[in-house]
């Protein structure tokens, strides 16, 4: 079986991957908090909607909104956990063992 060639520098790529990962994962956790705050400040508006004397016309409308915000929420956390094993995933794959 022939060798692999492993690039020099590869140590300097996983590091490199490593901290884009680390960036990545910040990124994705203040737009959890930013949507979770969006998420409140819609529950709070809908509150007060429901509060207001008859029917309220916007009372659907936020729903759906707030709706749509849970949606994005879980589907950003779901590809923060995609991405917590990536370095080690491109590791395994530079170095031949997957």
């Amino acid at each position: 079986m022939s060798e692999i060639a492993i690039p020099k520098n590869l140590i300097d790529i996983l590091a490199s991957l490593e901290t884009g990962q680390l960036a990545m994962n910040t990124v994705l956790g203040l737009i959890l908090d930013t949507m979770h705050n969006q998420n409140n400040l819609l529950s709070e508006l809908a509150g007060q909607a429901r509060d207001e004397p008859g029917p309220s016309p916007i009372m659907q409308v936020l729903e759906d909104l707030t709706s749509a915000v849970d949606g994005m929420d879980e589907n950003l956390g779901m590809l923060g956990r995609m991405l917590v094993d990536l370095p080690e995933k491109i590791g395994a794959v530079i170095d031949g063992t997957t």
